[in-house]
């Protein structure tokens, strides 16, 4: 009985690896789900022979709640979304369909908690350890964003917006997308500024990859390409510049200031789904009880 109990546990133990380390790219492989379901199997002939040699209830509750442990843990590895980063900009709310709510990010990088708005209620996702909601726990991932101020020539503030419409824009760009740059992948992002008639693309160098540019003296901070186009995305003379994190640089007309900083995004990975973990585990813990109490009472373990 010992023996079986352990390949049981063994499996509870690979399920429940799913949840405190979540998103993992290993529970995904497809051989680790095959040996998830032939280990499975094997606890299933194991606990025939044991219900043959007396423990049938035992063996039946440590196979059911086994059994119930490996579909979790396979449903997870196959069949969930994959995990997912979501990124918003300070004050925003970004809805999510795998949570069913939506996530309400903090107006400055000040305030570290990011709140998931459901049906069901409310819950903090802080800067430390996992949340968990449904079949999917969340944490944060702070990432480097940057705040513009932009104005005109004569120091005049000018208001960013979206590069596709009038809708306000929060000056903190997220840098939601990577852009490839002499070799480079560095994250990139795109405003306009509909006073000044211009498009503004916007590239992260962090203080690594400025360090790499020898045009720039970086001085060990981050630095922010900008390429400034008209509405029309046609390049203006003058309209390509660095500017260092912190300084204020004239390009294409404009005078931009960027300051880089962190700011948490969230990451949403999927977990095997609690109701049946703790179905599983329920009956794996009746069945070792059971077990140890018939074998005491039998004062030897039938040799099966």
């Amino acid at each position: 009985m010992i023996p079986f109990l352990v390949g049981c546990a063994a499996i509870a133990c690979a399920v429940v690896a799913e949840i405190f380390f979540p998103g993992r790219a290993l529970f995904q492989y497809g051989w680790y789900n095959a040996l998830l379901a032939g280990a499975a199997v094997l606890c299933a002939i194991r606990a025939a022979a044991l219900a043959r040699g007396g423990y049938a209830l035992p063996a039946v509750l440590a196979i059911a709640g086994t059994g119930t442990l490996a579909i979790a843990g396979i449903a997870n590895g196959l069949f969930a979304p994959e995990p997912s980063l979501a990124i918003g900009a300070p004050g925003s709310t970004v809805r999510n369909d795998d949570l069913r709510g939506a996530l309400v990010f903090p107006l400055s990088s000040t305030d570290p908690i990011v709140r998931l708005v459901r049906g069901d209620g409310t819950a903090d996702v802080g800067p430390a350890g996992e949340r968990f909601a449904g079949a999917f726990a969340l944490w944060q991932e702070p990432r480097d964003v940057v705040a513009v101020d932009v104005s005109d020539a004569r120091g005049a503030h000018l208001t960013v917006t979206q590069p596709s419409g009038n809708s306000f824009l929060s000056p903190v760009l997220t840098m939601p997308t990577m852009q490839n740059v002499a070799g480079m992948t560095l994250p990139f992002d795109t405003f306009a500024v509909p006073a000044a008639h211009r498009i503004v693309k916007a590239v992260l160098f962090d203080p690594r990859h400025a360090a790499m540019l020898r045009t720039v003296d970086a001085a060990g901070k981050s630095a922010v390409l900008f390429a400034v186009d008209d509405e029309e995305d046609r390049p203006v003379v003058g309209g390509l510049g660095m500017a260092i994190d912190g300084r204020t640089t004239a390009v294409g007309g404009l005078r931009v200031r960027p300051l880089v900083m962190r700011y948490p995004a969230i990451r949403i990975a999927p977990v095997p789904l609690p109701l049946a973990v703790g179905l599983g585990f329920a009956l794996l813990l009746g069945a070792i009880a059971l077990g140890l109490s018939r074998r005491n009472l039998d004062g030897a373990t039938p040799n099966t």
